[in-house]
């Protein structure tokens, strides 16, 4: 951490800071968004934007939901609780 310090400026690291949060470069955005839309495309579904959000949940599913088992996350999903603990 010292290192980076010494060869970076804070300037520099808050405009760093401002790209990834505009650009983040995690596997997240780099691969599974992609993905996510490739399968859409290509499974020729109607609802593009929830055939890719499905398809996110799928290949990269939120942490928050993972103690809880499928029939649980459809319930809160029923009841419009996208995630436990959001209001």
């Amino acid at each position: 951490m010292a290192e980076w310090k010494r060869r970076i400026t804070r300037r520099e690291f808050e405009a760093w800071v401002s790209y990834y949060r505009a650009y983040p470069f995690d596997d997240r955005s780099r691969y599974y968004r992609p993905a996510a839309l490739v399968a859409a495309v290509a499974g020729h579904a109607k609802d593009r934007q929830k055939a890719v959000q499905d398809n996110l949940d799928w290949l990269a599913p939120d942490p928050a939901l993972a103690e809880l088992s499928d029939a649980d996350v459809r319930t809160l999903r029923a009841f419009g609780v996208k995630k436990p603990g959001a209001t």
